[in-house]
């Protein structure tokens, strides 16, 4: 099972961070990311759209019974 957050934030690193943060994901899980969009800046800078990371982690599945 695959367990994922979208995080956001004004650059790169800062939406990776905050996506890990909202994961909560286990110290060992090998977490991965996706760069969605990189931060933008319109109309002179005065409107921005924020960067978008996706990171996941993988979970082994349970053997059913």
């Amino acid at each position: 099972m695959i367990i994922e957050q979208i995080g956001t934030g004004s650059s790169i690193i800062e939406a990776y961070e905050n996506g890990k943060a909202l994961l909560a994901a286990p110290e060992e899980a090998e977490i991965h990311q996706e760069v969605i969009q990189d931060a933008k800046k319109k109309l002179f800078g005065l409107i921005s759209e924020p960067a978008k990371v996706k990171v996941w982690y993988e979970v082994a599945d349970k053997p059913k019974k």
